[in-house]
């Protein structure tokens, strides 16, 4: 993943100010991130290089709700709150693949 051409000084720049945006709170589960559990999910990882890394393209989530995002199991069983958020996020990935 870090070696994907997105992953370049913009985005570790703009990390920093997803978590500010965020609240220090992960976009799926709204529990507070920890540094040893935070990642930023992109949300159209298909943006032109241009655009890929900016602020509003870029979630911070916790590291398990970004697997949530990037699995095909069902995960109902988290509560209807968390599941429709992780449902919407896979919703736009998959729109834009």
């Amino acid at each position: 993943g870090a070696t994907d051409k997105k992953y370049n000084f913009e985005y570790f720049l703009n990390r920093a100010y997803a978590f500010n945006r965020d609240k220090g709170k992960c976009r799926v589960c709204d529990e507070e991130l920890k540094p040893f559990n935070l990642h930023i999910h992109h949300i159209d990882p298909h943006l032109p290089q241009a655009s890929v890394n900016r602020v509003n393209n870029l979630a911070a989530v916790h590291e398990h709700c970004h697997r949530q995002i990037h699995s095909r199991e069902d995960y109902a069983s988290l509560g209807k709150k968390i599941w429709k958020k992780i449902i919407a996020f896979r919703e736009k990935l998959n729109r834009l693949m």
